[in-house]
């Protein structure tokens, strides 16, 4: 699903909010996977050159928030391996991201699970 949205013109630093993915903003898709523990998004995500400097609603940024002592050691190694890297800014597309919830299966998302959406404006 995600590869789709990219390929759709999604810039993988777009920020998110209250208004575009409801509750639990985190800054940016990474931060957001980071978050949630979501190893293959991580991995994902930097390989199509998320930033991991853009700082989240907390205040931290990727290679803040993997210090902490709850991250997935995998997604730990994969930030750090990449380093600081700035955003690329946004596009003129709005994508909204979405990484899935634990409640959530693909199938579910595939027919439009009514917590997390996706939507292209």
């Amino acid at each position: 699903m995600m590869a789709r949205v990219v390929e759709l013109g999604a810039d993988v630093d777009e920020r998110d909010s209250i208004h575009t993915i409801g509750y639990e903003c985190h800054g940016t898709p990474l931060l957001r996977a980071i978050k949630k523990g979501k190893t293959d998004a991580v991995r994902f995500l930097l390989e199509k050159g998320a930033g991991t400097t853009a700082r989240g609603y907390n205040g931290e940024t990727a290679m803040e928030m993997v210090k902490e002592h709850w991250v997935v050691d995998e997604i730990r190694k994969m930030v750090e391996e990449v380093g600081e890297t700035e955003d690329k800014g946004t596009k003129n597309k709005q994508v909204i991201w979405v990484i899935p919830h634990e409640a959530c299966s693909s199938s579910e998302l595939a027919s439009g699970c009514p917590l997390n959406t996706s939507r292209i404006r």
